[in-house]
């Protein structure tokens, strides 16, 4: 049996117009394209209507006009046309499918809601627009950054990418770095060597991902997953590293990295700033250089004190600049250490525990 999807309705009507179309000359955007934005316009109760040569473009039209691309999500029912699915991909926005309802062909609602997790974003972006510098201070890599601070439009609102555990800080309307911190040259070797004899993974970065002699480790990719960027391999990490970095991250199995911190905490006393940022990563950066040191500059340059910092943190990295502001906010899922330094616990970061903070502390409060 034989079930058409989507039959047109064409009759002897729409043909005539057809040929009568094809016999006057005009192809494109002829007079009789002009007539039916016309009607369309009449019919839809607006100034003006464009016709376009299908629904895809239609719909990708639409999505570039309420500027949707990287970094936003488009969420739309599994059972469609493909169309309505790849001008999401066509414009760099995240495709979402929701399914459709048990008995029916519409979209099923709730799991719709379930699907949107705008909160944070809305916070960060009203924050933001009453004048708040909003800083993404992260370990990660600035190119690891940047996609955030894109979608959230911090070059339009002012904002600033802390990276590198604190190694650079940039300002994201002008472009301009306020901070920078460069990794000691003669340490880059031994830490290497020191890293080897231990059996972690050292890695660092260059402007578009990470470099590293073995990309194939576990915990390089995670590092690669979590930044959204590619890994390139070099035989020998120092001989490659010919340009300044802002840190070495060492990358090894958990049950590991207490001991092998602790004993490079040993080896490189006075030398370098070292602290676990994750179970798997140490973070190697110049000495005295931390999330809290970075920000204490980013404050007096902007005439602030730390008591008009609020700093949101989970990890151990994040324990002097909790320290440090006014008011430090864990996450929910944050280590002990940084739940007991904090001055309130928020959601976790699945549950928009950032957004949570802002509203409460910024938003109710100005």
């Amino acid at each position: 049996m034989k079930i058409p999807f989507s039959p047109p309705d064409i009759g002897e009507e729409e043909i005539a117009q057809v040929v009568d179309t094809l016999r006057s000359g005009w192809i494109t955007t002829g007079p009789k394209t002009k007539e039916l934005e016309r009607q369309v316009a009449q019919f839809c109760r607006t100034n003006r209507a464009v016709c376009l040569n299908s629904a895809t473009a239609a719909l990708e039209l639409t999505l570039h006009q309420l500027g949707i691309g990287e970094g936003d999500e488009v969420i739309t029912c599994a059972y469609t046309y493909t169309a309505s699915a790849s001008v999401a991909c066509h414009v760099g926005a995240k495709l979402v499918l929701v399914d459709c309802q048990k008995d029916g062909y519409e979209m099923d609602y709730d799991a719709l809601e379930r699907a949107i997790t705008p909160r944070t974003k809305a916070a960060l972006q009203a924050a933001a627009q009453k004048g708040v510098c909003i800083v993404l201070a992260s370990g990660r890599p600035t190119v690891g950054i940047e996609p955030l601070a894109k979608e959230l439009e911090l070059e339009k609102y002012g904002g600033c990418i802390l990276s590198y555990n604190g190694g650079k800080i940039i300002d994201c309307k002008t472009c301009e770095t306020l901070v920078q911190y460069a990794f000691p040259a003669q340490l880059i070797e031994p830490v290497c060597t020191f890293s080897r004899y231990w059996n972690v993974v050292p890695l660092t970065y260059d402007r578009n991902g990470i470099v590293t002699e073995d990309p194939a480790s576990p915990y390089v990719q995670e590092e690669a997953r979590i930044n959204r960027i590619p890994v390139r391999q070099v035989e020998n990490l120092p001989a490659e590293v010919t340009y300044p970095i802002n840190k070495l991250l060492l990358t090894g199995d958990p049950a590991d990295m207490p001991h092998v911190e602790e004993l490079m905490q040993q080896e490189f006393a006075g030398k370098l700033s070292i602290c676990r940022s994750q179970p798997f990563f140490i973070e190697t950066m110049p000495l005295g250089v931390g999330k809290d040191t970075s920000l204490e500059i980013l404050l007096r340059a902007k005439g602030l004190t730390p008591a008009n910092l609020m700093a949101c943190g989970d990890g151990w990295n994040d324990l002097p600049m909790i320290r440090l502001a006014g008011l430090g906010v864990a996450m929910g899922n944050a280590q002990a250490p940084v739940k007991a330094a904090a001055d309130w616990l928020t959601a976790d970061n699945d549950h928009d525990g950032v957004g949570l903070a802002v509203e409460k502390f910024i938003l109710e409060e100005s």
